[in-house]
């Protein structure tokens, strides 16, 4: 365990949100590592898509198939139409590099 914490493979238990998380990984990481063009769409993204749907799950609750659940809701073209000019053809790349990232 101490080699885990020592490597950074330990990660201790949260009862954080998805959304706490994810707005802290952004300040945190993202922001200083990324140019602000790609900080600002992932932070527009990380606000308009993925809080909304995934936002108030508790960390220690979220299962790969809530994960799943998303991205074949956001697949779905009956889904895009009503916000398809938020979208570009890759968008559920997008979410899933967005969210292995963190």
């Amino acid at each position: 365990m101490i080699t885990k914490i020592e490597t950074g493979g330990y990660i201790k238990e949260s009862n954080g949100t998805i959304g706490e998380f994810l707005i802290e990984f952004m300040e945190n990481k993202v922001k200083h590592s990324t140019r602000t063009s790609t900080y600002n769409n992932q932070i527009f993204m990380t606000k308009k898509h993925l809080l909304p749907v995934l936002g108030n799950k508790k960390l220690k609750d979220i299962k790969p198939f809530d994960i799943q659940k998303f991205y074949s809701k956001k697949w779905r073209k009956d889904c895009l139409l009503p916000i398809l000019n938020s979208y570009t053809p890759f968008s559920p790349r997008h979410f899933a590099r967005h969210l292995n990232g963190a």
